[in-house]
């Protein structure tokens, strides 16, 4: 079950209703068992067996190697049980999503991968690290610490949200007896305009592009171009949709959860993109990975070492494949080159006198830090169709040895993706309407700008949503990262 099925819709307004109704009755401290047994309703009707056990290992260990830590005053039981909930965490995640790609598919689990397993590992992973180096307090009561490690809205695709931080405010919630309606208002916006960026945007994009990866042998060299820049939308409208639509059914609840998108496309450099892409998934491999590793602490050269080394974790993370390792070396080794190059292209622009506010040279900046983000997402769309990377090298081949500018050809190319005038117009108007009000609230956020308008604007906003979603909408298909 996905958050944008009209199934998970009417168990959310369930959902809803009883959890505040609960606080209307002054019940609020069961607030958590509610929210419990509305995961487990959600994986109930959508989850493989393996997702069960494998979270019920990973949130037992991880609560009880958490206290075992905290009340051990030996620094090698401590560090023992550290490594124990490591293993069980990683052990999983191992088995079920790399182990047949260390061993050279010698040797498979046999078993469907778990939806969601890579964000509660990391989601665990952190807790137990944090709970060790004493940044935070080991969680006492199960009840909180289970509800928050496997909350509906991001167990399958994040944002990779701190564990504490998850359990105070569900500990906040029991406290709570009013209701709301800033919040809730602000979530439900937030959420239409996620469903709206992922069932008429992400899902026709992915009708459009998903042939590039799949069979690039059907299609035109110019197909592939083009398809290559409607999956780098498409990837953005997936993810983002999403991850706005947990965002706004967290707030429903009275619970915020981590902005994971802030307009990455704008983005001037390779580094500003990853300021603003993916952000919790940043913020932990920055936690745990940069830092431990030495972080920009032990010289120039080493800082670029652990850049490098970082995104490619960064790729291994999202899959198992070479692909995936291609695509965060390549972010690794642009930020090498931006770091190295950086004072140079200054001290260009300022002798040709061109200032870095000059709008021509930020387009410029913007559309070339757009083109490498792209060029990189060639190897993780191959990558995600379970292709390999000698297919994408193939296409980066026809690409550039078939580069024309005729236009012949580059209609023929989107024909041949079934991107038709018609379907063209459409797509403009969809991505101008999400680009424009992403831009509008680029102080705040799309939902306060929405809601900062007049009563009668805000509903043509609000409903213009839900038209496009019902009249334009496609197809549902999986999220992307609900691979991952």
């Amino acid at each position: 079950m996905a958050l944008s099925d009209p199934g998970f819709l009417l168990l959310f307004a369930v959902i809803f209703a009883v959890w505040h109704l609960l606080g209307f009755l002054g019940a609020g401290r069961w607030r958590w068992l509610a929210l419990l047994a509305a995961n487990v309703a959600f994986y109930a009707l959508g989850a493989t067996p393996a997702l069960w056990y494998s979270l019920a290992a990973a949130t037992l260990a991880a609560w009880g190697l958490g206290l075992a830590m905290e009340a051990s005053k030996s620094r090698a039981l401590r560090r023992l049980a550290l490594a124990a909930g490591l293993a069980v965490m990683l052990g999983f995640l191992i088995a079920f999503k790399y182990l047949g790609f260390f061993t050279g598919g010698l040797l498979e689990v046999g078993l469907a991968q778990p939806v969601g397993i890579s964000f509660y590992t990391l989601q665990t992973v952190g807790y137990l690290i944090d709970v060790y180096r004493g940044r935070v307090r080991a969680q006492r009561h199960l009840g909180y610490f289970a509800a928050s490690v496997s909350f509906f809205a991001i167990l399958t695709s994040g944002p990779i949200t701190r564990i504490e931080q998850l359990t105070a405010q569900l500990r906040d919630a029991a406290q709570r007896r009013s209701f709301d309606l800033d919040g809730a208002s602000r979530g439900l916006v937030c959420f239409l305009f996620g469903l709206f960026e992922k069932r008429a945007l992400a899902d026709l994009l992915s009708s459009l592009c998903s042939i590039v990866a799949s069979e690039p042998g059907m299609v035109l060299d110019t197909s592939l171009l083009i398809g290559c820049v409607l999956y780098s939308l498409n990837i953005y409208f997936d993810f983002a949709g999403y991850s706005n639509m947990a965002l706004g059914l967290g707030r429903m609840l009275g619970i915020e959860l981590e902005q994971n998108f802030r307009r990455p496309y704008f983005a001037l450099t390779i580094r500003d993109f990853w300021s603003r892409w993916h952000l919790s998934l940043s913020h932990w491999l920055r936690d745990y990975v940069y830092i431990p590793l030495g972080g920009s602490r032990r010289g120039s050269a080493r800082t670029l070492l652990n850049l490098l080394a970082t995104f490619l974790v960064s790729g291994l993370w999202h899959g198992a494949g070479v692909c995936f390792l291609i695509w965060g070396g390549l972010h690794g080794l642009y930020q090498v080159a931006g770091r190295l190059t950086g004072p140079a292209r200054e001290r260009i622009w300022r002798r040709l006198g061109v200032s870095q506010q000059n709008p021509l040279l930020r387009l410029w900046k913007m559309a070339f830090t757009f083109a490498l983000v792209t060029f990189a997402w060639l190897f993780f769309h191959v990558g995600t169709a379970g292709g390999d990377a000698s297919t994408a090298f193939e296409i980066i081949r026809r690409i550039v040895t078939g580069f024309t500018l005729s236009p012949r050809a580059w209609l023929d190319g989107c024909a041949l993706l079934e991107l038709h005038p018609e379907e063209g117009i459409r797509l403009a108007a969809l991505l101008a309407a999400a680009f424009g009000l992403d831009l509008l609230g680029r102080n705040s956020s799309p939902e306060d700008w929405v809601l900062a308008r007049p009563a009668l604007l805000r509903a043509v906003i609000c409903w213009g949503l839900v038209a496009a979603v019902l009249l334009l909408g496609q197809e549902g298909q999986n999220f992307i990262y609900f691979a991952f």
